[in-house]
């Protein structure tokens, strides 16, 4: 039998409807690295953006901070931890999903 992941937020609500905040995407950005682009594309970000992501940032971890910020401002409270693990989880990214679910 599996069990839903609760975790005990001030808002008492499951924890992938949690909204995401800048610690969860601070604390990824450096684990997401070369996969920014993957990830952008999952979370439906423009491609217009994604090619500006590529010439305006040099290190992988700028990207990546980009791309989760960007998908944040986007979706405003409808980007949740559950979101964001479903599309790690897109990208073969079990590590981060890991690290987020450890949060």
């Amino acid at each position: 039998m599996m069990f839903p992941c609760f975790a005990a937020t001030f808002r008492d609500i499951p924890f992938e409807q949690a909204p995401i905040d800048e610690i969860h995407l601070w604390s990824i950005c450096d684990d997401i690295g070369a996969n920014w682009r993957d990830l952008g594309a999952v979370l439906k970000l423009e491609s217009a953006f994604m090619a500006n992501i590529e010439t305006d940032f040099k290190e992988c971890r700028e990207k990546a901070w980009t791309v989760l910020r960007k998908w944040r401002q986007k979706n405003g409270k409808e980007a949740t931890v559950g979101i964001l693990i479903n599309a790690l989880e897109k990208i073969e990214r079990r590590d981060v999903v890991d690290k987020l679910r450890g949060m």
